[in-house]
């Protein structure tokens, strides 16, 4: 995310791809972030709000279907 606007009806955000340097803009009623504060959300002066610290945890989903036929026996 390279840089956030908001308007009177919505928000919108503009993203740049890293591997193909491709930039986009995206619009929406609103927009939600899931940043620590040390991102760019908090960069542009946008101000976290609510529980500093609720759990600390991290889910990552990895589709390797092929990955069980590679696992011996």
């Amino acid at each position: 995310m390279t840089d956030i606007r908001q308007y009177e009806n919505g928000v919108s955000a503009s993203l740049l791809n890293f591997d193909t340097q491709v930039s986009q803009t995206v619009r929406d009623r609103c927009l939600a972030g899931g940043d620590d504060g040390s991102s760019f959300v908090k960069k542009i002066g946008t101000k976290l709000e609510g529980t500093e610290m609720i759990q600390r945890e991290q889910s990552t989903y990895i589709g390797a279907t092929e990955l069980v036929s590679l696992l011996p026996g």
